[in-house]
């Protein structure tokens, strides 16, 4: 045979395999690995107790998710702490890379452009059994500015009654989980698990009412997991239900979740779970969790209260000394916590202002002012004693207002509301109760009281008493 032929031969061979092996059907997809329904990590959380980070072991499980969302969950509620109490999204972004989340969306309210009435929330999804459970944590921690909006309350008649700052921040949140289902989750059966510490708590707290009452998002309330710590009051009592598969953990010493009084007419949906802070007990349970190093500031009992909770009630109680209108001489009123209504129109836009401005730009401005303070201890009492005294200063003794040191530290403000925001303080000293209440933060252990209640809201405190904590 010709050598030409064979090499034709050959050829057509090779074409013949070529056109056989496109016709066989396409190699299957790789099949995937399963996610493991158990996984061990650590993180660390910002103990503020003491001078390092609470080390803390995680466990993730599937099967938190499996049952019934209405059983308090010890073990669930920790992990959703260690989760809450983060002190950047990029931790909780390794934490749900860690628990094999997928399409982590971190969304961050941080910066030089902050909606004062928004929050940074970060989402994920994972697959549990034939369901995709969502993950939605909501950032509670060093955040700035946003504390404006902790303190929008809003009138009765504005947002039927709920705190306005945190359900406009819900509703933000709400609107974005819509979008994320939406891309990546279209037409699947869904759990939703919700965590959020603070003023993250309070929005986590408004975001699964609107989840089950607007009804949107189709997940059943026995699928909605939903822990919050320390939440301050977000809900109208008019609106607020018992929903079981909302759990909220509160220390009963802690002021943040009970400084807004009942009267005002907002609360929490769902079941609260007090943990107690009793100083020994406190203690006793820091130095089981934490360490002997972590030690709470003193409590002094005294005729007016026995308990730590007790003083707090004395402190609100106090707050809210009916007030007179108008500051004399002035066209101002005087801040008044009484009600609703006379926090509304004396306190609330004016504080807002004011922390907004203080907490912007990494609160360059916040840090300044208390240097400020603690290099001339007189001049709170110069401040509270002139009409601008707070915003301009009194120069005829040479000391400065928060105008200069604004401009000291070149944080930028809007002069006019900067000038009747400022005005606040020349009000305080006609509002008896307020006063009284300051002057007694002068002796009698009571400040170091107040300290104790505020550290009460501190993440190791929560983390090491919800560890102490027997649920039956």
């Amino acid at each position: 045979m010709k050598k030409e032929s064979i090499v034709a031969i050959l050829v057509l061979m090779a074409c013949a395999l070529f056109l056989s092996a496109c016709k066989q059907d396409p190699p299957a997809p790789p099949t995937p690995t399963p996610k493991p329904d158990e996984v061990t990590y650590t993180s660390k959380i910002e103990a503020m107790v003491v001078d390092r980070d609470l080390t803390v072991d995680n466990t993730y499980k599937s099967d938190f998710f499996r049952k019934d969302s209405s059983a308090f969950d010890k073990d669930l509620a920790l992990l959703s702490g260690s989760m809450a109490f983060s002190s950047s999204l990029d931790e909780v972004k390794n934490d749900m890379t860690a628990m094999y989340f997928d399409d982590i969306y971190v969304y961050s309210n941080q910066g030089s452009d902050i909606d004062v009435n928004g929050c940074s929330y970060v989402f994920g999804h994972r697959a549990v059994d034939n369901c995709e459970l969502i993950s939605i944590y909501v950032f509670g921690m060093n955040y700035g500015a946003e504390w404006a909006g902790n303190l929008t309350m809003g009138s009765a008649e504005e947002c039927n009654g709920d705190h306005l700052g945190f359900n406009l921040a819900a509703g933000k949140v709400y609107d974005a989980l819509k979008d994320y289902i939406a891309e990546n989750l279209s037409g699947k059966d869904l759990k939703i698990w919700i965590c959020g510490f603070s003023r993250g708590g309070a929005i986590s707290n408004a975001l699964a009412c609107n989840i089950i009452e607007k009804k949107d998002i189709r997940v059943a309330q026995k699928d909605m997991f939903v822990y919050t710590f320390e939440a301050p009051v977000s809900i109208s009592t008019q609106r607020a239900q018992q929903y079981s598969c909302i759990h909220n953990i509160v220390v009963e010493a802690d002021i943040v979740p009970h400084l807004i009084p009942e009267s005002y007419g907002i609360t929490r949906s769902g079941h609260d779970y007090v943990l107690g802070a009793d100083p020994d007990y406190v203690n006793s349970c820091l130095h089981e969790i934490i360490g002997d190093d972590a030690i709470m500031p003193t409590f002094t009992a005294s005729a007016d209260y026995g308990t730590p909770a007790e003083f707090l009630a004395y402190l609100i109680t106090k707050l809210q000394f009916e007030s007179p209108e108008e500051a004399e001489g002035y066209d101002a009123k005087v801040p008044g916590f009484e009600s609703r209504e006379r926090y509304v129109s004396s306190v609330q836009d004016r504080a807002s202002y004011l922390l907004e401005v203080l907490m912007k730009d990494d609160q360059a401005a916040l840090g300044s002012l208390m240097d400020y303070v603690s290099e001339n201890k007189t001049v709170v009492l110069a401040w509270l004693g002139y009409p601008d005294g707070f915003y301009e200063g009194v120069p005829e003794v040479g000391l400065y207002g928060l105008k200069q040191i604004l401009d000291g530290c070149g944080t930028q403000y809007d002069d006019e509301k900067l000038k009747v925001s400022c005005y606040i303080a020349y009000g305080i000293p006609k509002n008896e109760g307020l006063m009284d209440l300051i002057s007694s933060f002068l002796g009698g252990g009571v400040l170091d009281n107040a300290k104790y209640t505020v550290t009460c809201h501190y993440p190791g405190v929560i983390y090491s008493l919800l560890q102490c904590y027997d649920p039956d």
